[in-house]
């Protein structure tokens, strides 16, 4: 999986999940992801919540991917042995009869592995559950 898909599929996964969450609690009485009212309050508690405002005032928080990536090189040796043999460790062995010979082919690999960390935050405004009307 690419760091893309990644990441396009968690957003996606995570917006989808708090949404139908809401909608599938609220029968319960349950509020996900509520608006909060208008006021010094309601900028108290995003303030204690660490949220921001949106350009259009709405309230947002940080999703914060901790990521580690492994970029691996492989190199690989290949032989064709013809008749028989037997052939030890790390080799995958492929067999094959052409023109009534036997004709094997190995291919030892060696891998070579590096594992980076990437910290980043996206900014979301998650969906919010509506205000029931007065």
């Amino acid at each position: 999986m690419t760091l893309q898909t990644f990441v396009e599929d968690t957003l996606v996964d995570l917006v989808t999940a708090v949404k139908n969450a809401a909608e599938r609690t609220a029968a319960l009485g349950a509020k996900i992801n509520p608006t909060l009212p208008d006021g010094s309050d309601a900028n108290i508690a995003a303030e204690r919540l660490k949220l921001f405002r949106s350009w259009n005032g709405e309230l947002g928080d940080m999703i914060e991917f901790d990521l580690a990536i492994t970029a691996a090189e492989l190199s690989a040796q290949a032989d064709t042995i013809k008749g028989g043999g037997k052939l030890g460790g790390n080799i995958h062995v492929v067999s094959a009869s052409l023109g009534g010979e036997k004709q094997s082919e190995s291919r030892s690999e060696l891998q070579s592995a590096r594992i980076s960390r990437v910290k980043f935050r996206v900014p979301v405004v998650l969906p919010h559950l509506a205000r029931p009307a007065v």
